[in-house]
């Protein structure tokens, strides 16, 4: 590499002097200094690459994270509901026998059933309401969206 500068100055002015001799140190500074600066810039690239990477990789663990969220709320409301089914049909069981002639006594066990199958179900219930978030849809993109608002 090579650099040619020509200039037309005072010497007696020794502020134009300055000026040359300081801006020349700057040039040559700069110079010497590039393959560290590109170094710089490509491990800047890496990184910027690692995170698009990594932003897209979290992206995808939301999205089956969601779906994953959306169907164990899906199969403990099921759950809650077929227990609340088979309460009903105890309780209907218990009514039909004492219509019939059966007395508290000999129902007891099915009535403590009952309510082990109901004090069952508010506990379930109660832990699905517990640890069910707000329903909100993920879209895809979010985190790198995200990233993108922080970043400007």
């Amino acid at each position: 590499m090579s650099i040619s500068v020509s200039f037309s100055l005072d010497p007696a002015n020794a502020v134009d002097v300055q000026f040359v001799q300081t801006t020349l140190g700057i040039v040559a500074q700069a110079l010497f200094q590039k393959p560290q600066l590109d170094r710089i810039e490509q491990k800047l690239d890496a990184f910027t690459q690692q995170e698009h990477y990594d932003m897209a990789q979290l992206d995808d663990q939301l999205v089956s994270l969601t779906a994953t969220v959306a169907q164990n709320t899906t199969v403990m409301g099921s759950a809650a509901a077929t227990i609340t089914g088979i309460s009903a049909q105890i309780a209907a069981a218990v009514a039909a026998a004492q219509a019939a002639g059966a007395t508290p006594a000999e129902l007891q066990a099915l009535t403590d059933l009952q309510q082990t199958l109901d004090t069952n179900n508010a506990t379930l219930a109660a832990a699905i309401a517990f640890n069910t978030p707000v329903a909100t849809e993920v879209p895809p993109g979010t985190a790198m969206q995200l990233r993108q608002k922080i970043s400007g």
